[in-house]
């Protein structure tokens, strides 16, 4: 999966009228969506991201705990959570394969079922975003991150293939289908605002299916065109989570890291629990090393990486910052090098 292209549409923002908001309290947020948002944690199924990085949830709740509030936080299956979320944060109910859409959803079904892929049926639990929304309803949520859609794509790149098997193309990628994604993502939003939840809504990643199919392509940049005029006529805020990535043959710069935007961390890159320096770890007790990091894709071969994540975490808090007139603190470059060293946050 790549997420190289940058998206050339402005950001819909409501107008700042007042000045920014000091918090005296944080701010209760959630947020559903994939995985990009579900934590990068073990919850005991073949198909999470098990892996040495963080993401944005993760980054946010621990270095701005102060000023978001994303609830309790359950590391592990075994104390985890009753339902769905299995582990992480209480408020956070994103899920790994998750879609927008309730057909792509039944695509997705059949697409497992015929190659018989090793994904537990407990990890297809609310893979569809509207079960997650039903789950946060029920949630003390100020604010709500949607950032969902991707998987709609994903699924259907001829360039793509999971466990070695091909992508299901038994639909047409043509508006019908963009405008069913682009309805499911706006039925979301506007749950969540009948309960006056504060919604920031992403932008679906250019690079998502995978890169090249030029009809992927067009159909997410109709789609993110008609979620933009969607959001401004509902006046809340939309974020280009990828928007850092603006040289897609050349790197980001953080600190004194380059990180290669076609670069993929692979074992190499691991080192044992307990090495000095040593990152964020696995559940089978290997870390993220000192190379690791300079890698846009995680040891996955799939995820972004965690410093990938927090240019990420920052495209999130400038437009809460700015749609909601907020005033958190953006992430410092020392900030996110301290990430890539640190087994706990």
């Amino acid at each position: 999966m790549h997420y190289l292209k940058k998206m050339a549409y402005p950001l819909a923002l409501s107008a700042m009228i007042a000045s920014p908001t000091m918090l005296a309290n944080p701010i209760i947020i959630g947020a559903v969506g994939d995985s990009m948002t579900d934590e990068y944690l073990d919850t005991g199924t073949n198909a999470n991201t098990d892996i040495a990085a963080y993401n944005w949830v993760e980054i946010l709740a621990g270095l701005r705990g102060q000023h978001l509030n994303f609830g309790e936080y359950r590391p592990t299956l075994k104390n985890g959570w009753p339902d769905h979320r299995a582990a992480g944060y209480q408020y956070n109910f994103a899920k790994v394969a998750a879609t927008a859409s309730p057909a792509a959803r039944v695509s997705l079904d059949l697409w497992i079922t015929t190659y018989d892929m090793p994904i537990d049926s407990a990890a297809m639990e609310s893979t569809y975003v509207d079960d997650q929304v039903t789950g946060l309803l029920n949630e003390p949520v100020e604010f709500v991150v949607v950032a969902a859609g991707s998987n709609d794509y994903f699924f259907k790149s001829n360039d793509i293939s999971l466990f070695g098997n091909p992508s299901r193309n038994d639909e047409a990628v043509d508006q019908k289908f963009a405008d069913d994604v682009v309805s499911s993502l706006i039925r979301h939003v506007d749950r969540l605002q009948e309960k006056d939840m504060k919604v920031l809504l992403a932008y679906i990643p250019m690079g998502t299916a995978g890169g090249a199919d030029k009809a992927i392509l067009d159909s997410i940049v109709y789609a993110n065109k008609t979620l933009e005029t969607a959001a401004l006529k509902r006046g809340i805020p939309m974020v280009k989570m990828f928007d850092f990535a603006k040289n897609k043959d050349g790197g980001i710069t953080v600190g004194d890291v380059t990180v290669a935007l076609k670069g993929v961390a692979k074992s190499a890159d691991l080192v044992p629990k307990g090495t000095q320096g040593a990152g964020k770890c696995r559940s089978d007790g290997l870390c993220a090393g000192p190379t690791h990091k300079s890698h846009f894709i995680a040891d996955d071969e799939l995820h972004p990486n965690t410093l990938v994540q927090a240019q990420m975490a920052n495209q999130i808090l400038n437009a809460l910052n700015q749609g909601y007139q907020l005033n958190v603190p953006l992430l410092t470059e020392e900030e996110m090098l301290s990430l890539t060293n640190r087994s706990a946050l």
